[in-house]
């Protein structure tokens, strides 16, 4: 028995891997983690309406800090993680060297994906106070709305205008449902607030996906049938009793007429008339077998319309797949699993990833940029549920308690 025992005891030193890289005083607070985050989110909004090379770089900065500082934390359950975040770097520098990419095609997409793990692993772990989300939310919907009071209107002429503005309140918004998700009781004034607010951008994408997140949420707030009955039957009243005078207060207002006339008369992405339907459609065309494995480099096509609307496809996954090729695919492949998952088990989750999935779906905003930590944030708490297990150390561990025991 006492050489089953060392036997054991010799496994255990030397064929379990450490859990800890740092010794044991190495401990950072909540409130540091909290700190990161809120400035992580902070500058990235403010690079969206400031942009520079200071604010550029600042959020790849403090995500990296954030993914080291987690190194001390990584235990097996987060091996289906670092494989899909390895598997996701390897397919990347794979497709760069042989479609091409050099310079900072290269190393800054590479940042981007370490930067953005870093800020999900913390939201996974549940390292971020509320409060850090809070003020990161609510200090740029001041900011927006005090632009509202004060009569700025978006006339729809600047696409980087309404970009900006739908993008940034929705990923402040999602982050603070992420950030509060402990909370029995969802808080439907983020969601609204950030609907008015892409309403006032005036971006369709903006305002479908905001629109998503709010009746969404209040489905799922209200879960009884006879609210939702109440809710349909009161708008429908509302609207029918009082559609005339409605009507004409839209048309007469700004703020509702500026996205209608976007929406029924400049059906344009811009004064070249490029839709993005024909682009989507000549990414489908020139896709062939070895585009899906490798990918592609856009700024070597010989494409005009490309080439006009600086070779963005207005399609992030379309993007990541050029990008990663075949991993593309796979990663597209987990993201609709994680989406349907969350239908089952978590409704606000499946609200928040499904709305910023349609976000994703009309421009380039995530794979690769800062507000990858979004989905990323939603793959690694998919990638954690799963069951994963190494028969190795299991028996071990058994073996373990059963000396213990004795």
């Amino acid at each position: 028995m006492k050489f089953m025992n060392a036997r054991i005891d010799n496994q255990m030193n030397y064929a379990t891997p450490p859990i800890n890289f740092f010794p044991e005083r190495y401990i950072i607070k909540k409130n540091s983690f909290t700190i990161i985050f809120l400035l992580y989110l902070a500058i990235t909004s403010i690079d969206f309406y400031y942009s520079n090379i200071i604010t550029n770089l600042l959020p790849v900065i403090l995500g990296l800090f954030a993914l080291v500082l987690f190194i001390n934390r990584i235990t097996k359950e987060h091996i289906p993680i670092l494989i899909f975040v390895g598997l996701l770097v390897s397919s990347f520098l794979a497709s760069s060297l042989i479609v091409g990419r050099t310079g900072n095609l290269v190393y800054m997409p590479i940042l981007f994906i370490l930067s953005n793990a870093g800020i999900a692993m913390i939201l996974i772990e549940e390292y971020v106070y509320s409060w850090g989300g809070h003020i990161a939310f609510y200090g740029l919907a001041v900011y927006s709305l005090i632009k509202m009071l004060a009569g700025v209107e978006n006339t729809g002429l600047s696409a980087i205008n309404r970009n900006v503005i739908s993008v940034s309140i929705l990923v402040a918004c999602i982050s603070l449902y992420i950030l509060k998700r402990k909370n029995k009781k969802i808080d439907l004034k983020p969601a609204f607030i950030a609907s008015v607010i892409s309403i006032w951008g005036i971006g369709r994408s903006g305002i479908v996906s905001c629109l998503v997140l709010f009746f969404g949420l209040f489905l799922v707030r209200f879960r009884t049938k006879k609210v939702k009955v109440l809710f349909i039957i009161c708008s429908l009243i509302l609207v029918f009793k009082f559609q005339i005078g409605l009507f004409e207060y839209i048309i007469n207002k700004p703020f509702f007429s500026n996205p209608i006339n976007h929406y029924l008369i400049n059906d344009k992405m811009n004064i070249t008339g490029m839709s993005r339907w024909i682009l989507w459609s000549q990414y489908f065309n020139d896709l062939n077998v070895f585009r899906i494995i490798f990918g592609a480099d856009e700024r070597e096509t010989q494409r005009v319309e490309l080439a006009v609307m600086d070779f963005n496809y207005h399609n992030s996954f379309i993007h990541l797949q050029l990008q990663t090729g075949f991993m593309g695919l796979i990663t597209m492949a987990v993201i609709l699993f994680a989406l349907f998952k969350n239908y089952k088990t978590n409704r606000v989750y499946f609200f928040l990833m499904l709305c910023f999935i349609i976000r994703a779906t009309t421009d380039f905003i995530i794979f690769f940029n800062r507000t990858d930590f979004i989905l990323y944030f939603f793959i690694f708490y998919y990638l954690k549920s799963m069951s994963f297990r190494v028969p190795h150390i299991k028996s071990i561990s058994a073996a373990a308690r059963i000396n213990s025991s004795q």
